[in-house]
């Protein structure tokens, strides 16, 4: 998927008036590129503190899928264009892939019976994290000019923050009697907990395959 370093030109010395130009676009995009993976953290950052300054919601945050992919967004999104390691990639994919299944989840699954929330920061903390994040991290994995695209086995890699969270939140309802705020992931309460966990991974897996194949195209276009 669309994550990172770009190919260097040819040298000053060498470089003609073309090739300068060239050089001076390249400089251009590769500015706005890392602003916008900035921006993406910044928009995780807000949704976090709307999340923790709300008073509706009582669940412990660090409960929620969401939070923890937005976590992992904020921290790992402003060093994706400076690092050409493939765990700071794996992991910067994980967490765009976090965010945009915690949308669709959201809206699908979750917004219909409950809403958006009652007051103010409820309300900026679900449509932030839920809405304005996805938005803006598939905005970024798109942008970038000639972006390098993640092999198939790195993809499927991002698979393994997923499954730790399902293990974590398995493991505190189990041992713990801390049970999921996700209702259809709670071991005791619903009979078809497994087979929505699978159905999660593998929309998990439908989405890496789409995103890489959109960046693939974009990759083409901007070549």
């Amino acid at each position: 998927m669309s994550v990172f370093k770009e190919d260097s030109g040819p040298s000053s010395a060498d470089a003609g008036p073309t090739d300068n130009q060239g050089a001076g676009r390249r400089g251009i995009a590769t500015h706005r590129v890392r602003a916008l993976s900035w921006i993406v953290a910044g928009i995780g950052s807000a949704g976090l503190i709307f999340q923790f300054l709300q008073v509706e919601d009582h669940t412990p945050m660090l409960l929620y899928f969401t939070v923890w992919s937005a976590i992992l967004t904020t921290i790992v999104w402003p060093f994706v264009d400076t690092t050409t390691s493939k765990v700071v990639r794996i992991a910067a994919q994980a967490g765009a892939l976090g965010n945009v299944l915690s949308g669709i989840v959201y809206w699908a699954v979750l917004f219909p019976p409950n809403g958006p929330g009652k007051y103010l920061l409820t309300i900026l903390a679900n449509v932030t994290l839920h809405a304005v994040l996805p938005v803006a991290v598939l905005i970024r994995l798109h942008t970038r000019p000639r972006p390098e695209t993640l092999r198939a086995p790195q993809d499927l890699a991002t698979a393994i923050y997923p499954l730790f969270y399902l293990a974590t939140s398995f493991l505190l309802d189990s041992a713990f009697g801390i049970p999921s705020p996700y209702s259809f992931l709670r071991l005791h309460t619903d009979a078809n907990v497994w087979i929505n966990s699978v159905g999660l991974l593998l929309v998990w897996c439908l989405l890496a395959a789409a995103l890489h194949a959109t960046t693939r195209l974009c990759q083409r276009h901007l070549s």
